[in-house]
Order: structure tokens, then C-alpha cells, then sequence
């Protein structure tokens, strides 16, 4: 008596859940907001006119804590520029596995140390 209890029971709560509407239905043809500090997937930047913002210094390669990130820069074609100065990033790599070790590893580390 209990089993077929048990099997009304869970029926009950399939049909209710049946019938309710669907939170994902406009998924693929809209798109929510996302937050304004939104840390997903790194990507390089560019201006209204289609300029890279990368003008290939190197610096941000060089201040990172981790040494996840690589750019190589190289001189900006004159006949079809891709940033506004003198050079660009030809190679522009963030690894990402590094980002997620800095984040979650060597910070925490690193305030152990100051305290």
C-alpha cells in the first residue's frame, strides 16, 4: 500500500511540474544582461571603428603575477593599420588555467603572508 502511496505522490508533483511554463523557452533567440563586472571569457577590445585597444607594449605581460599572459607585438602595417599606434599584438595569449591558480591559490597565499 505504501509503494503505490509513494508512486501517487511522485506522479502528483510530475503532473504539476508538467504543466508549468518553461523558464528557458526564449533561450536561444534572447539573451539575459550580463552583470557590468561580468569576468568570463577574456577578450581583446576594440574601438567603434574596428582598431584593436592592444597597441603591443608588452606591459600588461609584464606586471602579471602569474605569467599567464603572452604578447608578442609587432609594427603596425602602414597601408592597413589594426591599432591606432605604432605597433600592435600580433600574438595576444591569456592562459587561462593561470588566472584561475592566481585567483584561488596565490592570493589567499599571499595575504597569509602580509597579516
Amino acid at each position: 500500500m505504501s509503494d503505490s502511496f509513494g508512486l501517487i505522490k511522485g506522479l502528483k508533483v510530475t503532473f504539476k511540474e508538467l504543466f508549468r511554463k518553461s523558464v528557458t523557452d526564449k533561450y536561444p533567440k534572447e539573451f539575459r544582461e550580463k552583470p557590468q563586472r561580468f569576468h568570463g571569457r577574456h577578450v581583446l577590445n576594440k574601438y567603434e571603428d574596428g582598431m584593436e585597444k592592444c597597441i603591443g607594449c608588452e606591459l600588461c605581460a609584464g606586471v602579471c603575477p602569474a605569467q599567464c599572459i603572452y604578447v608578442r607585438g609587432e609594427d603596425n602595417p602602414e597601408e592597413n593599420p589594426v591599432s591606432p599606434g605604432e605597433r600592435y599584438g600580433f600574438i595576444y595569449e591569456i592562459n587561462m588555467l593561470s588566472v584561475f591558480t592566481v585567483r584561488y591559490v596565490w592570493k589567499p597565499a599571499q595575504l597569509k603572508l602580509l597579516q
